[in-house]
């Protein structure tokens, strides 16, 4: 959790500008200003601005012109006035929705209507047809919004074919719902969501719509599986029409922002991207419940990644950690269970059932944790062994297959989850 908070910054929306506005100007990272080199990048997506209360995976969140004037006028007003700043560059998604590019710049004016100076450049966002079979459209625009025209140096992209240079990424491989790293119920989604589930009118023409039916799925579907066993409680993706992390990361290396404002945090993979880039982040939560269960699963995600060696972020002590205590050897190697019993000794019918580990497992097999007399593991005449005695036993620390205290790891993983 520490190198959570230490990166990120999660706030909840505030009901006025006013509010939001100072919210904005006392964290730390709304703080920071761009340079020419690195900007300050921030985020609005219209995907994940809300949610459709029906169909949400057919029906991407409308775009809300009072919120979007409520997210540009309370940034602009934490900057020091009514302007953008040199360096501050505004990315928005259309949710593929076209013809509301002069919506977009109309967000940038005063209540009286004056225009706050501003430029637009237009990037179009193509999908793969595989990946959207589900949703509708395969071109969305993003719109990029500074104080003047923007002059960058040519980056070639890190994910997708072209450079900085043209105004065309993709192909886009959207993920499967069931493949979305944040898993959550219905009931979750609700308190998370709160005032920004959105009723969306019209009708869809999507066979899939099955009068409003959800795509849900049971925890043995998923990639990442949520805690627990139960195959009847049901899952979906905290946000149906998120992008993914390998767009963020395309984005982070062509823009290479300063740091990172999302105003539509949602399922908060620009989030673990930025973690991973070590770049400030602050992303607008949609309730406290939201803003906490997304600081858990941050924090569970950066786990995952400590524990994974293709990961920027891996830990060789903690990945160690897990491995062993997962059965595998201090080593690294996993060590193979032995269906080789151990001899019974002689006096082992003599031995009473009560005299071995404190599982009751001591006897011909000697494969109990507690002391048991000859009949405990590793063969110590403990108490209540072959005589029977009445001494009190004496319990061995519980150990993995690598032969490891369990609490000397848990000790040594808790200081590692910490840090």
């Amino acid at each position: 959790m520490t190198m959570v908070k230490q990166r990120v910054k999660l706030v909840v929306e505030p009901v006025s500008e006013t509010a939001f506005a100072t919210m904005l100007s006392d964290a730390e990272i709304g703080k920071l200003r761009g340079t020419q080199e690195r900007k300050i990048m921030t985020l609005y997506d219209v995907k994940k601005s809300g949610e459709s209360i029906t169909a949400p995976h057919l029906r991407p969140a409308p775009f809300r012109k009072e919120h979007g004037q409520k997210v540009v006028r309370s940034f602009l007003q934490s900057r020091g006035g009514m302007e953008l700043h040199e360096h501050d560059l505004m990315f928005f998604f259309d949710a593929g929705k076209h013809g509301n590019e002069r919506a977009f710049s109309t967000l940038f004016s005063t209540d009286d209507g004056k225009r706050i100076q501003h430029e637009r450049r237009t990037i179009f966002l193509t999908y793969s047809e595989e990946s959207l079979r589900a949703r509708r459209g395969l071109v969305e625009m993003m719109y990029v919004f500074s104080r003047s025209n923007l002059e960058m140096p040519e980056v070639k992209r890190s994910i997708y074919p072209g450079s900085s240079s043209g105004d065309l990424v993709g192909p886009i491989n959207v993920e499967k719902f069931q493949d979305r790293h944040w898993q959550v119920t219905e009931e979750e989604k609700k308190k998370y969501y709160g005032a920004f589930r959105i009723a969306v009118g019209g009708t869809t023409d999507k066979d899939a719509l099955e009068s409003g039916k959800r795509q849900q799925f049971k925890r043995s579907e998923l990639a990442r599986k949520p805690p627990g066993l139960d195959e009847s409680v049901l899952f979906e993706p905290m946000a149906y029409s998120g992008m993914p992390p390998e767009f963020f990361k395309d984005m982070l290396h062509v823009w290479s922002p300063r740091a990172v404002i999302d105003f539509t945090a949602c399922d908060l993979t620009a989030a673990m991207v930025c973690l991973e880039a070590k770049l400030p982040y602050l992303g607008v939560c949609f309730s406290e419940a939201h803003m906490v269960a997304g600081y858990r699963h941050l924090s569970q995600m950066v786990f995952d990644a400590m524990c994974d060696e293709s990961n920027v972020l891996h830990d060789p002590k903690l990945s160690a950690i897990v491995h062993t205590m997962n059965g595998g050897d201090e080593d690294g190697a996993k060590k193979k269970p032995s269906n080789k019993r151990k001899a019974a000794p002689k006096n082992a019918a003599t031995v009473p059932a009560t005299a071995g580990s404190s599982d009751g497992g001591a006897g011909a097999d000697g494969g109990g944790d507690g002391a048991g007399g000859a009949a405990g593991a590793g063969g110590a005449a403990g108490a209540g062994g072959a005589d029977g005695g009445d001494a009190q036993p004496k319990k061995k620390p519980k150990t993995n297959a690598g032969g490891s205290s369990i609490d000397q790891l848990m000790t040594q993983l808790k200081t590692l989850r910490e840090q």
